[in-house]
């Protein structure tokens, strides 16, 4: 581990990464970037309910992220992930949406999709779902987890 860090030492900075270590022994490594470190923090916010600072972060991170779709992305799936407010959920469509508007790809969809799926919104979840898919196929990429999805979906028809 520590051969690989120092070969990695030239693409990565300190500020955004950290290591894992069990008595002096490193484990594993957890790379951030910026806006990694930026969206964790305002799930924080979010999660100790700090409005105040949520909001102001938010703002941040799109001033400086907006047009990132990758960036984008990353914030809307910690939200899938760990935000269950509805008002929340409905500013992460917006910006899975601005995402989506710059780089239409699979990636996107399918977090477009399963975030669709979390607000109860199956319908649309479905059709979001197999538009990743679609593009998945498209660019010989690994669709897996959108299956997964669809199966979810299909188990709240029955």
């Amino acid at each position: 581990m520590r051969k690989c860090l120092n070969i990695l030492s030239d693409y990565i900075t300190l500020d955004y990464y950290r290591v894992n270590d069990i008595n002096g022994v490193y484990k594993s490594v957890i790379f951030y970037t910026p806006s990694n470190h930026l969206a964790n923090r305002i799930l924080y916010q979010s999660l100790i309910g700090n409005s105040i600072k949520y909001n102001e972060l938010i703002r941040i991170f799109m001033e400086e992220y907006g047009n990132d779709p990758e960036a984008l992305n990353e914030l809307v799936w910690a939200f899938v992930q760990n935000i269950a407010e509805e008002q929340k959920l409905k500013d992460a469509e917006e910006w899975i949406e601005m995402a989506i508007a710059i780089n239409d790809s699979y990636a996107y969809n399918d977090t477009f999709a399963w975030l669709l799926f979390k607000e109860g919104e199956y319908k649309q979840a479905l059709e979001v779902a197999k538009k990743a898919i679609h593009l998945a196929k498209t660019n010989n990429e690994d669709y897996h987890g959108t299956v997964q999805l669809i199966q979810k979906i299909k188990t709240v028809f029955d």
